[in-house]
């Protein structure tokens, strides 16, 4: 479907946009079709693009019939009771439950649930039912308001000290911060990316370069902290 005129929120002439049914198979998979810019203005996401974030999640909506397929199955395993792998809800919100299930807190107490209640403290959770396990996050309905505060700008890496190996290390992050924040009242650090990068040749030298928003770079640990390090015979730590 093509839009006919542009104006906030539109993508302007000849540019498609996403129709009902792509729009209901994003929305049952978790892929946003639509989002606000930093000056808050709706921008709608191409066709294409949902089309292939889908297509990463093993949904395939290539062709009118492939999504139509697509959507019956999905619309299947709703009717069956079954959740995404994740779900969120909000305090003092209650997020109703297709089945009844078990919700366990992050300390391992458990209680069974016909909903995700609305007084469930803001944290991670497991819901268990008799299909499926289902991780759950529950948010605050907002945060409070940060109190102003000054900190550092600073690249790890060249934070290093006679404990580290040649670059910094978080054990030199926390020396650090530990002392900057005692003796001057400091409240905020701003790092590099300390994702993972590259784990095989060609490795990308540049922080900048990340391969994983998941993981952390293994550079960056004090290895002499490593429970691994403290096992390790003397000619391994040497």
């Amino acid at each position: 479907m093509l839009c006919p005129a542009p104006g906030p929120g539109n993508p302007g002439p000849g540019r498609r946009v996403v129709d009902t049914e792509l729009s209901e198979l994003a929305a049952a998979h978790g892929v946003a079709t639509g989002y606000r810019d930093g000056d808050r203005r709706p921008v709608r996401v191409d066709p294409e693009v949902v089309i292939r974030v889908l297509g990463l999640l093993d949904v395939d909506a290539r062709t009118g019939p492939a999504r139509r397929a697509a959507l019956a199955a999905t619309r299947a395993a709703a009717s069956a009771g079954r959740l995404p792998g994740t779900i969120a809800a909000r305090v003092g919100t209650a997020r109703p439950l297709p089945t009844p299930g078990v919700l366990t807190d992050e300390g391992g107490v458990g209680r069974e649930v016909t909903e995700i209640p609305a007084d469930c403290p803001p944290g991670w959770y497991r819901l268990d039912t008799s299909a499926q396990q289902v991780t759950v996050v529950v948010a605050p309905p907002a945060l409070d308001p940060t109190p102003r505060s000054w900190g550092w700008m600073l690249q790890l890496y060249a934070l290093h000290s006679a404990g580290s190996w040649g670059i910094g290390d978080l054990g030199d992050l926390r020396t650090f911060t530990t002392w900057t924040g005692a003796e001057h009242g400091a409240g905020v650090v701003l790092l590099n990316p300390l994702h993972a990068i590259t784990p095989v040749p060609p490795v990308q030298p540049s922080p900048y370069t990340p391969s994983s928003r998941r993981f952390a770079t293994p550079l960056a640990l004090r290895l002499t902290d490593l429970p691994a390090y403290a096992r390790a015979d003397p000619a391994t730590r040497a």
